[in-house]
């Protein structure tokens, strides 16, 4: 969703094997009207207020700004269902685990035959 005008909804895996070796589907929807009433601001805030427990006509909600920062404030919060995508420092280096999760995960898919 982009700015209350703009919505993409599907499969669309935007990684590697997105590009290269699974089959994506999806549908976009723009709006002639833009702001928290089009139909991709309704469906941001009803997405945002499920994520955020909130009721989707919250002040919150109706401005992506105050949603935003509503968003960041729980993750810090760390005590609802938002929460940072690395919670944690593990404090060592991983860089063998991204390795194999790319090979094994996110295979190149590209034919290098030809």
């Amino acid at each position: 969703m982009a700015d209350d005008a703009f919505l993409l909804g599907g499969s669309h895996g935007i990684e590697r094997t997105g590009f290269t070796n699974d089959v994506e589907v999806s549908i976009a929807v723009t709006d002639v009207t833009t702001g928290p009433d089009s139909f991709a601001g309704w469906a941001r805030r009803r997405v945002w207020a499920e994520m955020l427990e909130l009721n989707m006509n919250d002040p919150l909600l109706v401005d992506p700004i105050a949603g935003l920062q509503e968003l960041r404030r729980q993750a810090d919060q760390g005590t609802k269902r938002i929460r940072h995508y690395y919670p944690i420092d593990l404090g060592r280096n991983l860089s063998w685990a991204e390795e194999k999760a790319y090979s094994i995960y996110e295979p190149e898919g590209r034919c290098n035959k030809y």
